[in-house]
């Protein structure tokens, strides 16, 4: 389980809505969900005869276990004529298991006289929901794939690299090999046999994902030959 205040982890969720004169009044849309810190979310609107209005859905379905997610909001429509338009103030919503609904937004964002005269373009308007999480509590950890933090990978790595408060221990030549940003960071490191590099403005769970991917590729590839 997870507890976190800090530091805030960000998304943006972007979504173009097409045929806008055609959609129906007064339907809810919704958009596939999207996986950002082990949460499913999504975007959704409607419009009816006063314009469109605009929601975050946070889409996780576990109502008898305790969770919660604090969350500070911003919505955008932007066209391609180079108008956009924002949500007066971030808007602040907890997301739980206890809350009624599982969305949150502005009703009548956007008059749709509004809407024709300044966004439309052929037919379509672009959607932006940006979203701070500055509390979750009651989330599972995704179950880890691999670790690079134990005994055994910090005996057979030869570079430790620092996100968050977590150490990963990973092969230089694998990182090299995968990457030209590492690949960059190892040359002007070329003469340390073992050395550690700390890593700012990235979310530990999301490394630990990419180094996943990246080890376990080709084993998968192997095991699909």
């Amino acid at each position: 389980m997870i507890n976190e205040q800090v530091p805030i982890k960000e998304f943006t969720l972007t979504d173009v809505i097409k045929n806008y004169h055609e959609l129906r009044q007064n339907q809810l849309m919704v958009s596939e969900n999207v996986d950002h810190f082990n949460v499913p979310w999504a975007t959704a609107y409607y419009k009816d005869e006063h314009g469109l209005s605009l929601y975050l859905s946070c889409s996780k379905e576990d109502k008898d276990k305790e969770w919660s997610i604090d969350t500070n909001v911003e919505f955008y429509i932007i066209s391609a004529k180079g108008n956009w338009k924002k949500s007066i103030q971030s808007l602040n919503v907890e997301f739980n298991n206890n809350r009624g609904s599982d969305k949150f937004g502005i009703d009548e964002f956007v008059s749709n006289n509004e809407m024709k005269d300044d966004f439309l373009v052929r037919n379509e308007v672009v959607v932006e929901i940006k979203v701070q999480i500055l509390r979750m509590s009651g989330i599972d950890k995704k179950q880890q794939l691999k670790s690079f933090d134990d005994k055994e990978a910090e005996k057979l790595s030869d570079m430790t690299l620092c996100v968050d408060d977590k150490r990963f221990h990973v092969s230089k030549l694998l990182l090299a090999s995968q990457s030209t940003h590492f690949s960059s960071i190892i040359s002007e490191k070329a003469r340390k046999r073992k050395f550690k590099v700390t890593l700012d403005g990235i979310d530990a769970n999301t490394f630990q994902t990419f180094l996943e991917v990246m080890y376990l590729e080709p084993t998968l590839t192997e095991e699909m030959h």
